[in-house]
């Protein structure tokens, strides 16, 4: 684990630990995400399955409960895509959310990040050795991957009682010093009172 992220893990786990006292709210997230160039709108349209590049991503988010039209909540997330052709990429965020809600059924919501990224090569590496070319180890780049997203969610519990929602989110982000889109496409899991 890089410094960075690591930096980034223990300030996560520092809000938590000095807001203890509070009463917090815990979620636990789960996403497909499609990492690709340009709005989102622009890969599906073409319908060009080689345009997408498929991952995934696991957040856990600390919020206070739930009381008017907004919330504010802390969301760590790790994540993973793979472009077939070029690189895979890991990745650790903090993203503070800002919710702000339409009755008990909608939000729409704000997700600005910093993070950390590791991409690595999908195939082979070679570095020039006298003259030739010999396979080497990749060990991959490190990135600072600042980040914001925009979303909607539908939340189930009015209607069914479960403490369960789904949502849609499209992020920018730069691994620098290259651009990338996220899209998101998951369900988040409530723990306690939502």
């Amino acid at each position: 684990m890089s410094t960075k992220s690591l930096l980034l893990f223990l300030f996560f786990l520092s809000s938590i630990i000095v807001s203890a006292q509070k009463d917090f709210a815990t979620s636990l997230s789960f996403s497909l995400l499609d990492e690709h160039i340009g709005l989102p709108v622009d890969v599906y349209l073409d319908g060009e399955p080689e345009k997408y590049h498929f991952g995934g991503a696991l957040s856990i988010e600390r919020s206070s409960y739930h009381s008017g039209f907004y919330r504010f909540s802390h969301v760590l997330q790790l994540g993973y895509w793979k472009h077939d052709d070029r690189e895979q990429v890991a990745y650790i965020a903090l993203k503070p959310k800002l919710a702000f809600y339409l009755g008990n059924l909608i939000d729409l919501h704000f997700v600005p990040g910093l993070g950390y990224a590791r991409s690595l090569p999908v195939g082979e590496s070679y570095r020039q050795e006298n003259g030739a070319f010999a396979a080497r180890q990749d060990l991959g780049k490190g990135h600072f991957m600042p980040s914001f997203g925009v979303g909607i969610g539908l939340h189930l519990k009015p209607i069914t009682g479960a403490p369960v929602s789904v949502f849609v989110r499209h992020e920018s982000a730069v691994l620098f010093p290259y651009p990338s889109t996220l899209t998101h496409l998951g369900f988040t899991i409530g723990f306690g009172d939502q």
